[in-house]
């Protein structure tokens, strides 16, 4: 259901030297949605509501039929009550021109809740059989948007103003796999959001280690190593010191601008773009290459280099505590960058009128021209972070 109202056209407005156009709109309403799921292995489930059979290991009966023989097995088992995902979405906004068609405004704000959402069941291995898929999540994205256009002539200039922006939080509400460790659910916490260990730098030395809690992530640890936060206070860092956080890749805002400049033949014009509140995990990148090595491992821990490495130690082996994801491999991964510029020259009417043409445009452009980034910079992700409540925030 949806509406509108163009108060513009009411009397009290008609005569406004100010308001050219001005409608506010809303909608509400509730949607369906049935995507692919999947089951654990990555596979595509289409019809989770049916039960499936595959072919394995037999059971044991008597002296001829053994284990080896293959037999159906019931792999997964469909869930008849398998209900499509819906989803509840409320809209308001409002269109705005004004200043004789100089201004135009555009708003919005939305809130949309997506409920039944299928996912994995959270089962004991009792019942010795899998279920493909349950309407176990829920999530709720609000946010706004916004954008504006300026454009105005003075003689012979013309200047032209765009700007946009868009802020997203999408929000966990429920779903069925979780932890029941303190401060490890999911639920409240942003979308896509991952599990950290919280990195308190780098061992330097040997009594360092010593004098710290035990870090059992790997069997050996040295100088050069990642030294972790004792989030339970065990004097202990393992699994139940990995804690959920709100780190996403998913930017919580995105913005545009840009100008267009117009003097007789000759126009200028650039594009800006940039997002904010995204993070970016370089524990896959600094590993990535033949055996996990590449040219940023020149910039490793080294008794030499302890002072000024970017990153731990070099380890071909035993090296899961390096290679945990944990805040230190977190980088801001907000940029601004200029999508686009252009300078161009067009032919005056005239020597086109001379020559018999319709006209012709010389320019030069550039793409992707610079961009703004703290990406290598680890002062970009907050170091300092409590829990409280089972919850990790940022400080």
């Amino acid at each position: 259901m949806s509406g509108g109202w163009l108060a513009s056209d009411e009397n009290f407005l008609k005569q406004s030297k100010t308001i050219d156009y001005l409608k506010v709109r809303g909608s509400i309403g509730r949607s369906g949605n049935i995507g692919p799921t999947y089951d654990a292995n990555g596979n595509v489930v289409r019809l989770p509501y049916r039960t499936q059979f595959t072919r394995g290991a037999g059971p044991l009966l008597g002296s001829s039929f053994s284990t080896s023989t293959t037999a159906y097995l019931v792999n997964p088992a469909g869930n008849p009550v398998t209900t499509w995902e819906k989803i509840d979405r409320v809209n308001v906004g409002a269109d705005i021109v004004l200043f004789k068609n100089t201004l135009t405004l555009s708003a919005d704000y939305f809130d949309e809740t997506r409920k039944d959402i299928l996912g994995s069941p959270n089962l004991p291995g009792i019942p010795g059989m899998a279920i493909a898929q349950v309407n176990s999540g829920k999530v709720n994205s609000k946010g706004a948007d916004f954008s504006g256009m300026y454009d105005r002539q003075f003689g012979d200039v013309n200047i032209a103003l765009n700007g946009n922006f868009t802020y997203a939080k999408n929000t966990v509400l429920a779903r069925t796999v979780t932890n029941g460790l303190d401060g490890q659910s999911q639920v409240g916490r942003y979308v896509n959001s991952g599990h950290y260990y919280i990195a308190e730098g780098i061992f330097q030395s040997q009594a360092e280690i010593a004098a710290s809690p035990k870090q059992t992530l790997s069997g050996l640890v040295v100088p050069g190593d990642i030294k972790y936060k004792d989030v339970n206070n065990d004097k202990v860092i393992d699994a139940k010191d990995d804690v959920a956080t709100d780190y996403t890749d998913i930017p919580k805002m995105y913005y545009g601008f840009g100008l267009t400049v117009r003097y007789k033949q000759f126009d200028l014009s650039t594009q800006f773009q940039g997002v904010e509140g995204r993070t970016i995990n370089l524990n896959g990148q600094l590993h990535a290459g033949p055996n996990g090595f590449n040219q940023l491992m020149l910039d490793s821990w080294t008794p030499a280099t302890a002072a000024t490495a970017k990153y731990p130690r070099v380890g071909l082996t035993d090296n899961g505590n390096n290679t945990a994801n944990s805040t230190f491999w977190l980088r801001s991964g907000d940029f601004l960058k200029m999508r686009t510029a252009e300078f161009g020259y067009s032919t005056p009417e005239r020597f086109n009128q001379r020559y018999r043409f319709k006209g012709a445009r010389f320019f030069i452009s550039g793409y992707n021209l610079f961009t703004i980034s703290k990406i290598n910079d680890r002062a970009s992700i907050p170091k300092r972070q409590t829990q409280a409540g089972g919850r990790v925030s940022r400080m």
